[in-house]
């Protein structure tokens, strides 16, 4: 690859990380959606239908796929989490979740963003500190090249 198309860095936003999204907790998901569901989800939410189709799959990929340590991250993380009781999530889940998001961004090179007040859509209940975030990291990046 030229470094003209490396990666620099990335900013991530409460991503699912293999650490707890695994593929028992992928297909707990899919099993947990009604077939009604199913039918609203295609209709109204295709690319999420096709997502949620293919979950256990993804997880699965996903398991050995890395993030390069050379790639800056910056993780930006939810601080509110509620587990969902009709797929067995349990509030130590949603804490393993937070703690895998914060392993990863505190790893060397990186950078940990809890936002206390925000639920899972960061970017839209604090879209001023996601911007400002992306900026910042941007700078930080493009001042290492």
């Amino acid at each position: 690859r030229s470094a003209e198309y490396t990666v620099k860095g990335a900013v991530v936003i409460d991503v699912a990380t293999p650490c707890a999204f695994d593929v028992t907790y992928a297909t707990k998901v899919k099993n947990s959606i009604t077939p009604a569901l199913w039918k609203i989800i295609k209709q109204y939410k295709k690319g999420l239908y096709y997502v949620l189709q293919d979950l256990p799959e993804t997880a699965d990929y996903m398991t050995d796929q890395f993030m390069p340590a050379t790639v800056p991250l910056m993780v930006i993380a939810a601080g509110i989490r509620e587990p969902n009781p009709q797929i067995g999530e349990t509030q130590v889940d949603m804490t393993e979740f937070t703690q895998c998001l914060e392993s990863l961004g505190n790893r060397s090179g990186n950078e940990f963003i809890l936002v206390k007040e925000a639920e899972h859509k960061v970017w839209a209940q604090a879209p001023e500190l996601v911007k400002k975030q992306i900026i910042v990291h941007y700078q930080k990046t493009a001042q290492n090249r």
